[in-house]
């Protein structure tokens, strides 16, 4: 059967690239460590050395997702009875630019942005979804380790930020994450004035680094067809009911399978953080096996990576032949 596709990706380029996938902090994955990401990127050869010297290299692209981040979804507390308190000291300054050409400007005053202590959905200090202090020490890391893999390459092509394209979506964590990341590529120096780099984003209806039900109307009936499978179903009566009771007994009231998503999210940020949960080992892997299931199924399945990712990889091809 022939899909229907709203952005199919682009013939390939003749240009030499090399694409870099690596996740600061993996999305989904059936192991823990891997989803709560490391500080420790660990020891990149540099190109130089790789065997690589007859090959010229003309571009560097780096996708990564944000890094270690507090409860991003549902409206708190996590479940009944939940009194954690979340501290975040990671923050944003920032200031008015009035002149959206200039690369620099004197260091004038900054506004910091700070949640109000108890004002929040979420006990403590921290806004719904923000990056963590652990979340920036992941992507400076990140950073210094492209910067160890491609110094040399680097210096000569890329002597300042000016010269690279950043794109993310319009999402504080998402920003700060890439500002990070930039900040351990190329660190900062110290001047009695600021540099201005430019990071590209899109009001969130048009934008395409996920998928975009918006743009691409037909993902709604690609979702709807996988959910509606029989073997999707078999596993839902199989799998899914059984880990809501059992999450229900856990936490002594009946959940619904339309909280599983905050109870995932929130399971995950409790367990980076070393914070206390309701949920023995044994649970908690069976939440993560179901959402490893499910949520790779719906992503894998048959015009679901085309439709929801094909205007991503337009975007980026574009920027390969440019």
């Amino acid at each position: 059967m022939t899909r229907p596709r709203c952005a199919a990706a682009p013939p390939s380029t003749r240009l030499l690239l090399l694409l870099v996938l690596l996740p600061a902090a993996l999305a989904l994955s059936s192991s823990s460590s891997d989803y709560c990401g490391t500080t420790s990127p660990g020891a990149w050869t540099p190109l130089a050395s790789n065997g690589t010297q007859q090959v010229e290299l003309l571009q560097v692209i780096a996708l990564f997702r944000h890094g270690d981040r507090m409860v991003a979804t549902g409206s708190g507390p996590c479940w009944q009875n939940d009194t954690a308190e979340y501290v975040c000291s990671m923050s944003a300054a920032a200031a008015p630019s009035l002149q959206p050409f200039n690369q620099s400007e004197l260091v004038g005053d900054l506004f910091r942005k700070k949640f109000s202590i108890g004002r929040n959905e979420y006990n403590g200090t921290c806004g719904k979804g923000q990056l963590t202090s652990i979340g920036r020490e992941q992507h400076v890391a990140l950073g210094s380790a492209y910067a160890s893999a491609y110094g040399d390459w680097l210096r000569a092509h890329v002597p300042s930020l000016h010269s690279a394209y950043l794109r993310s979506d319009d999402v504080d964590r998402t920003q700060q994450s890439s500002q990070s990341f930039c900040s351990g590529l190329i660190p900062p120096n110290s001047t009695s004035s600021y540099n201005i780099y430019d990071i590209h984003t899109r009001d969130e209806s048009r934008e395409v680094m996920s998928p975009n039900t918006a743009l691409c109307p037909v993902l709604d009936r690609l979702y709807v067809e996988y959910a509606t499978q029989p073997s999707v179903l078999i596993y839902f009566k199989k799998n899914v009911i059984p880990l809501v009771h059992a999450i229900s007994d856990a936490l002594g009231y009946t959940v619904h399978v339309w909280e599983l998503p905050e109870i995932f999210d929130c399971a995950n940020v409790k367990r980076c953080h070393g914070m206390p949960s309701p949920f023995s080992e044994q649970l908690y892997q069976q939440l993560m096996d179901v959402a490893t299931e499910v949520f790779g199924g719906v992503y894998s399945y048959e015009g679901v990576p085309q439709a929801g990712m094909g205007f991503l990889l337009r975007e980026v091809a574009s920027h390969m032949a440019g």
